[in-house]
C-alpha cells in the first residue's frame, strides 16, 4: 500500500511499459486518462533518461522499455570489459531499431551514470595490486577515454 502511495502517474506510465515492452500511444493516453501533451513532456523526459524509448510511425506512435544493461566485469582481473559491454549494448539497440546516432548518444548517457562506480572498480583494483598512485591515474585517464569511445 506504502508503494501504491508513493506512486505518480509517471511510475505508473513506465510500469505499463515495462510490462508490456511496448505500447501505443493512444493506449497510454487512454489508460493513464491524460492530455497526448502531457503524456509526449513525460516521454521526451523519460526518453532523455533512457528509460523509455518513443518510435513515432504513422499517426500513432510506439512507446518501448529500455531495459538497463548490467556492467559486467571481467572474472580474470575484475575490470569491466569495455569491448563486451559496447557489444552489448549496441546488440540491444538494433533489436530496438535504434539508430546508431541515438545510440552513441545513450551510450554516452549510459557511462555518464556509471562512470563513479566504475572509476571506483578501478581504483579498488588497482590498489590491490599495488599499482603506483601517478601510474593509477594515467591508466584510469585512458581507460576512461576508452569507455567513452564508442
Amino acid at each position: 500500500m506504502l508503494n501504491k502511495i508513493l506512486s505518480t502517474p509517471i511510475d505508473d506510465l513506465v510500469k505499463i511499459v515495462k510490462k508490456t515492452g511496448k505500447c501505443k500511444l493512444s493506449y497510454l493516453n487512454n489508460e493513464l486518462n491524460i492530455s497526448p501533451s502531457i503524456l509526449d513532456k513525460w516521454l521526451v523526459i523519460l526518453e532523455e533518461y533512457s528509460i523509455l524509448n518513443v518510435n513515432y510511425s504513422g499517426l500513432d506512435g510506439e512507446v518501448h522499455y529500455i531495459e538497463k544493461l548490467e556492467v559486467k566485469k571481467n572474472e580474470d582481473e575484475g575490470f569491466i570489459d569495455v569491448n563486451r559491454l559496447k557489444m552489448d549494448f549496441t546488440k540491444k539497440s538494433k533489436l530496438k531499431r535504434i539508430s546508431d546516432e541515438k545510440t552513441k548518444s545513450l551510450w554516452k548517457t549510459f557511462i555518464q551514470n556509471y562512470e563513479a562506480e566504475i572509476r571506483e572498480n578501478f581504483l579498488v583494483i588497482a590498489d590491490k595490486k599495488g599499482h603506483e598512485s601517478e601510474k593509477v591515474k594515467k591508466a584510469w585517464k585512458k581507460y576512461r577515454e576508452e569507455l567513452y569511445n564508442f
